[in-house]
C-alpha cells in the first residue's frame, strides 16, 4: 500500500464551491454533492441539477489540482440516484455507488445509502432506506475486500443503535 497519499474530502458541496489550491493525489466528494430546488418535485431536480452540474460543478472540478477525483451520491443527489454507476459520464471525477474502485493500490468502496431513521418519515431524499434491514442488506453488499469505506453518513451508528439505547 501506498501509505504516502495526499487526499482531501468534502461533502455537502451544495452549499457551496469553494477555493481549493492545495495539490493532492485524490479529491474525494462524500455526497450531497448537488442542491435540491424543491424537496416534492423530483424529476425538476434531477433537470436542475445536470445543469448545475454543467455550468457549475465541472468547471471548479476542473480547477482542483488533482488527476483523480471520486465522488459518492448523498441524500440530496437525486441524479446520482437516477443514473447510478453511469453518474460518472456527467461528472469530472470517477462516481461510484455500491461498487469498489481501486486507486493507488488501495480499494475505496462507495455505499451512499442513508439509514432510514436520519431522515424524516415524509421528506423526499435520494439513497434512503426504507427500512433497517434493506440498509444492513446495502451493508452486508460491501466488498470484503475493500480498504475505505466512503459513506455519507456514519455505518456504525445505524448498526449499533439498538446496542447503545442505554448509553
Amino acid at each position: 500500500y501506498n501509505i504516502n497519499m495526499k487526499v482531501a474530502v468534502t461533502s455537502d458541496l451544495w452549499t457551496g464551491l469553494f477555493d481549493f489550491e492545495e495539490s493532492v493525489d485524490l479529491f474525494i466528494v462524500c455526497g450531497n454533492i448537488c442542491p435540491i430546488w424543491d424537496k416534492e418535485a423530483i424529476i425538476y431536480n434531477i433537470t436542475k441539477q445536470a445543469e448545475w452540474i454543467e455550468q457549475e460543478l465541472n468547471p471548479w472540478l476542473s480547477k482542483i489540482n488533482t488527476d483523480n477525483v471520486l465522488l459518492l451520491g448523498g441524500p440530496n443527489d437525486f441524479i446520482a440516484q437516477h443514473y447510478g454507476s453511469n453518474f460518472s459520464f456527467y461528472v469530472n471525477g470517477n462516481y461510484i455507488q455500491d461498487e469498489p474502485i481501486t486507486f493507488n493500490r488501495s480499494v475505496f468502496y462507495g455505499m451512499p445509502w442513508t439509514p432510514s431513521h436520519y431522515i424524516e418519515p415524509h421528506d423526499q431524499c435520494a439513497f434512503k432506506s426504507r427500512s433497517g434491514e434493506l440498509f444492513k442488506v446495502a451493508l452486508d453488499s460491501i466488498n470484503n475486500n475493500s480498504d475505505i469505506l466512503l459513506t455519507y453518513v456514519s455505518p456504525r451508528t445505524s448498526l449499533d443503535e439498538n446496542k447503545n439505547k442505554d448509553k
